[in-house]
C-alpha cells in the first residue's frame, strides 16, 4: 500500500506539471479503491473473503452463470470480510471488484468442506543473526554495533491450513498487536517466517513475548500459545575484528519486513520497504542546477 502511495505521488506531480502547460484539467485523483487476493481454491464452508475496500468501492461474489451472490462486505474486528453464502463443491465463482482507482476480478474453485479450525498453529523463533559482518563497526568495548535479526517462524495448524487463504494473521509483541501496512491476507502472512524481532546493538540482552492472532474470515479469533524469545546482542569480540572507522552507512533501508527478510526487494508477494532516493521532483531539480552550471560555465 506504501508503494501505491508513493506511485500516486509521482502521478500527481506529472499531471500537474501536463495541466500547467497544456491547460488541460485531468480531474482531481481518484480516491476510492478495492482490493482483493484469493487463492484458487477454498473449501465451500469458507463463510467469509477478506477484502479491502474504501466506502463506496463495490465489491461482490458472482456464481457460474454471473448472477451476484452477494455484496455485503462487513467488519469483522479490524478485518473487512465479504459474506460469503454455503458454496457447491466443484463450481468455479469470481469475484469482483470496480472502484474509481480501477477494477478487477479473480476465479475460484470451491472444494470439499473442511472443519472449521479451532487451534491457530505454532510460533518458534529461529537462530538470531547480525545484520554485519566482520570486521564490525565496533564500540570502545569492542561490542559490534548494527542490528541483530531474530525470525519468528509460524506454522498453521493441519486444519487451519486449508483456510490459510482466508485468513489474516496479527503478531501480538509483548502484549501490543503489530498492526499497519500489514500483507494482505494470504500473501506472506501465510509462509513460515511470519516476522523478524530486531534489536539496536550494542545493547544488554532484551526477552520479548510473542503470540500470533488469526482469524479466519467471519470467524472468531484464535491464538497461539504465547513464546518468550532472546533477543542478544553479540559480545565483545577481538580488536582484529573491529574496523579502524565507521564505512559510508550507504542507502537508508529501513526496518525489516513483517515477512522476515530484513532487506527484501521492492515488493514480494505483497510485502513493501521504502528505499531513499531522490523521487521523480528531486531528479528534475538536480538536473536543472546542473544545467545552468554549464550554461554559467560556458567559455565565452
Amino acid at each position: 500500500m506504501r508503494l501505491h502511495c508513493a506511485i500516486v505521488v509521482g502521478t500527481l506531480f506529472v499531471t500537474h506539471a501536463a495541466k500547467a502547460e497544456t491547460g488541460v484539467d485531468l480531474g482531481p485523483p481518484c480516491t476510492e479503491r478495492a482490493s482483493v487476493s484469493v487463492p484458487s481454491k477454498l473449501p465451500a464452508n469458507i463463510g467469509g473473503i477478506p477484502v479491502t475496500k474504501t466506502e463506496k468501492a463495490v465489491v461482490s461474489l458472482l456464481a457460474p452463470d454471473g448472477t451476484e451472490l452477494s455484496r455485503t462486505v462487513t467488519f469483522v474486528g479490524d478485518l473487512q470480510v465479504l459474506e460469503v453464502p454455503k458454496l457447491t463443491v466443484g463450481a468455479i465463482y469470481t469475484v469482483n471488484w470496480s472502484a474509481d482507482c480501477g477494477s478487477g476480478k479473480v476465479s475460484f474453485e470451491a472444494t470439499a468442506e473442511m472443519p472449521l479450525p479451532t487451534t491457530a498453529g505454532t510460533l518458534l523463533a529461529q537462530p538470531p543473526y547480525f545484520g554485519d559482518s566482520s570486521p564490525y563497526a565496533c564500540d570502545e568495548a569492542r561490542r559490534p554495533i548494527g542490528r541483530q535479526y531474530v525470525p519468528i517462524q509460524f506454522t498453521a495448524s493441519a486444519e487451519l491450513a486449508p483456510f490459510m487463504g482466508v485468513t489474516d494473521v496479527d503478531v501480538v509483541v509483548d502484549g501490543v498487536r503489530r498492526s499497519g501496512d500489514w500483507p494482505a491476507a494470504g500473501q506472506c502472512k501465510a509462509v513460515d517466517r511470519l516476522v523478524t524481532l530486531t534489536a539496536s546493538c550494542p545493547a544488554a540482552t532484551t526477552f520479548q513475548r510473542v503470540a500470533a492472532r488469526v482469524t479466519v474470515a467471519g470467524r472468531p479469533a484464535l491464538s497461539t500459545p504465547e513464546i518468550v524469545v532472546e533477543v542478544p546482542c553479540p559480545s565483545a569480540v577481538p580488536d582484529t575484528e573491529c574496523r579502524r572507522e565507521l564505512p559510508d552507512a550507504g542507502p537508508d533501508y529501513g526496518t525489516p519486513s513483517d515477512c522476515g527478510d530484513p532487506f527484501p526487494p521492492t515488493t514480494t508477494s505483497g510485502c513493501v520497504i521504502h528505499r531513499g532516493g531522490l523521487g521523480l521532483f528531486g531528479w528534475f531539480a538536480l538536473a536543472s542546477v546542473s544545467m545552468a552550471w554549464m550554461v554559467r560555465r560556458r567559455p565565452r
